[in-house]
């Protein structure tokens, strides 16, 4: 199992936030040209995710139940026609089991940079260096429920 933090693109909906969308819907997407969907495909099942939005921090974490299936789907669930600088038509998504919904209470982008000293960037980017302070994190928002 890895660890991945997965930005939502709140930046690309135009000052929408939609993360509720993701958490009820229990997925993950990515929206623009192919390449973006190819991002997913580090993601493998067990995997788990940190949502992070831009200039807010973590603001969910979930399991990844699924692999990416490689399609571009036309009916966007989470992108807006009109409320979205990328191509609506072009969403790509996999399955993932939101456990942990930090909305009304995120890990701060500061809390973030100041632990990990980076902030995520990127659509999907793996964990490696600093995974324990990353599970500390986790179990400190699993113990705060």
């Amino acid at each position: 199992m890895n660890y991945f933090f997965y930005n939502n693109d709140a930046n690309a909906l135009r000052g929408h936030r939609r993360t509720h969308v993701l958490i009820k819907e229990e997925i993950a997407v990515s929206g623009g040209p192919p390449s973006f969907g190819e991002q997913l495909r580090q993601l493998s099942t067990g995997d788990t995710l940190l949502m992070y939005e831009n200039r807010v921090g973590v603001v969910a974490v979930g399991e990844v139940e699924e692999s990416w299936d490689g399609k571009s789907h036309r009916k966007p669930i989470y992108y807006v026609l009109g409320q979205s600088y990328l191509d609506p038509a072009r969403e790509y998504r996999i399955k993932v089991k939101w456990f942990i919904d930090l909305t009304n209470s995120p890990i701060s982008f500061r809390n973030v940079k100041q632990r990990l000293g980076y902030q995520p960037r990127g659509t999907v980017r793996k964990i490696v260096k600093r995974r324990p302070e990353v599970e500390s994190m986790v179990a400190e928002c699993l113990s705060s429920r």
